[in-house]
Formats: C-alpha cells, structure tokens, sequence
C-alpha cells in the first residue's frame, strides 16, 4: 500500500490544520506540474514520503527562536513552504517568524507565491540568483538538492552571523561534500539519519566562518 495522506499525518503528527495546507499545496503542485516542470512527474505519487515528510522533517532541529528563515533554490517549496505551513500552525511561534524562499525562475516563483497566497502563509520569495543576495545575517538557511556542500555554503556565507544555522538534507555524497567544504570552511557539523532514505542524513552546520590561509 503506497505511503499516503495518513501515514504522513500518523509519523508528522501535524495537526489537521497543517495537513489541510499540505493538502492544498499537493493539489496545487499537481496542477502547475503538468505546465512547467516543479518536480519530476514521477514522483508526484510518493509526493507525502518523498517531498512533504522529507520536507518536515527538518523542523525538529529549528531553534525555538528563529525568526527570519532563508530557503535557498526553493523550487517547489520543499523544505521552505513546509517550514512556512509549520511557522502558520504554531501558535507558541513568535508573529514576526517568517520563511523567505530564494528562487531564480519565474515560473517557480509564480508558483511558490501562489501557494503562499492561497494557504496565507508567513513567507515571501525572492526571485533571485542566490550569489546576488545583499548580505544579511539571518537565524536559520536551509537548501534541499540545491548545490553541493562547497557551493552551497559560499551562497550561505554572506547571510551567516554569529547564531545561524545551517540545515541541509544530504545524499550518500555528504561526507565527501563536507571533506570538500572544509578545504575552504572551518565549521561545526552535527548530523543524524534521514526518516524517508537509509542513505542520507540531515546536517546541521554552526559557527561558519572561512578557512584562513595559514589554517589550509
């Protein structure tokens, strides 16, 4: 039996307001899916295991206090608006939290405000090629199959402070991604496994800083 609406509700235990949302983002990414390409059609039937439990369960390692929340490369929203559905449904989660999703394409962007408009989520998008982003120093980046580790964390570099976090599902390839991301980074890294695949792992990365050259 395919791992459905229930299962997802049973091993997230989201409430059925925040179910409701996710529902409706399901409904509306099949829909645009078959205009332009948000996600690969076949996996739009493993869409509860695949995207929305994947997607969920990053939340666990958000920091209570994060307000300000950036998504890199958000695509079809996954983990941005499922952090978003999250910030909407919790009531003990400060007004001012907000998600914003950096994407460079148009017709994803469209997309992305859509949902955010229809499930009046606290979130913008940006459309915006990551390496154009003004600095900033936010509490919490995320990124899902957006760019390996060295790269990604050069996108992140110019919006970490002193208290970001980085939360970045992984594949097989992480620890060669972050064997590779250390030749030009000095961070701190936990990691635990993955709920939807046996061979990834969530990382958290703190304490971002460049490497100097008399650390090489």
């Amino acid at each position: 039996m395919p791992y459905g609406r229930d299962e997802f509700a049973r091993d997230s235990g989201v409430g059925d307001a925040a179910l409701a949302d996710y529902s409706a983002w399901h409904k509306l990414l099949v829909r645009w899916n078959g205009s332009i390409n948000l996600v690969q059609a076949n996996t739009l039937e493993h869409f509860w295991s695949r995207h929305a439990l994947d997607s969920h369960q990053i939340l666990a390692d958000i920091p209570s206090g994060a307000n300000n929340i950036y998504d890199l490369g958000s695509g079809a929203g996954f983990p941005g608006l499922a952090i978003a559905i999250f910030l909407k449904n919790s009531p003990q989660i400060s007004g001012g939290a907000r998600v914003t999703l950096v994407e460079s394409n148009g017709k994803k962007s469209s997309f992305l405000r859509t949902v955010i408009r229809e499930l009046s989520l606290p979130a913008r998008v940006l459309t915006e090629r990551v390496e154009k982003l003004e600095s900033a120093c936010v509490d919490v980046i995320t990124a899902r199959a957006f760019a390996p580790m060295p790269k990604l964390l050069a996108y992140a570099a110019p919006l970490w402070g002193d208290s970001t976090i980085g939360i970045f599902p992984k594949g097989q390839s992480a620890q060669f991604e972050i064997d590779a991301a250390r030749e030009t980074y000095v961070f701190d890294m936990e990691s635990r496994p993955s709920l939807t695949d046996s061979e990834a792992q969530i990382i958290i990365v703190k304490n971002l800083k460049p490497k100097n050259i008399d650390e090489a």
